[in-house]
């Protein structure tokens, strides 16, 4: 492996090739893989030595709930990767200050803390824990059904008798039948269009209410 490295970065001065290898933890993407004595696998936030703490600035003109998801999605991904309940803590440490340098504020975090903690048994659960008892997993999976969403078209009838055709294959395996259920469940949506976008406020009684856009609106005086 050593020579194959040393070979591949003799043939460029362009790019060069490092190597990490062990027995008994590797790094992949942001995830620290780690096997234990007992042979159970233990996982961690893996941040590179180049890593810089580019999170969303508090301060950037954004929506509050976009500064709201960075926060949730951040606790979320720590309480997933550390199976650990020390671990966790330790992370959410680390990511307190990480948030803390982008001028979050502890009303913005520790909200955030309380509700991921209360989800760490069910939505957030880590990826490898010994609470993942497959009875767990199995009720998990169920109540997480697929839907199927459509679109309402000329051709929705056709596509719906296609999926409900060939849905006893997917039947066929009891993991994915788990996920799917044992029939199609569909949701509808229409599609936005150009009266969706402009549309966008209640007219009663052929009136257009006070609290309306003007030109955003039907008048309803013509046939349009």
């Amino acid at each position: 492996l050593l020579e194959f490295v040393h070979v591949m970065n003799s043939l460029t001065e362009f790019l060069k090739f490092s190597v990490c290898f062990s027995l008994t933890d590797i790094s992949f993407l942001d995830v620290n893989i780690i096997r234990l004595s007992s042979g159970l696998l233990n996982t961690s936030v893996h941040r590179k030595a180049c890593c810089k703490n580019t999170l969303l600035h508090r301060h950037s003109m954004h929506p509050k709930y976009v500064f709201d998801n960075v926060v949730k999605g951040q606790m979320m991904r720590a309480s997933r990767l550390n199976p650990t309940y020390e671990g966790y803590l330790q992370e959410l440490s680390e990511l307190k200050n990480r948030l803390t340098e982008r001028c979050y504020s502890d009303i913005d975090i520790d909200g955030t803390v309380v509700e991921v903690n209360e989800l760490r048994n069910s939505r957030v659960r880590p990826y490898f824990s010994e609470w993942n008892d497959d009875h767990h997993v199995n009720n998990m999976i169920k109540s997480c059904e697929m839907r199927i969403p459509m679109y309402f078209t000329k051709d929705i009838g056709q596509v719906r008798e296609i999926i409900e055709k060939h849905w006893d294959t997917l039947l066929l395996d009891r993991d994915v039948s788990n996920v799917v259920g044992p029939r199609p469940k569909f949701v509808f949506k229409n599609k936005q269009n150009l009266k969706c976008m402009l549309c966008r406020y209640p007219v009663t009684n052929n009136v257009i209410s006070d609290d309306c856009v003007h030109n955003t609106t039907p008048c309803n005086n013509c046939n349009q």
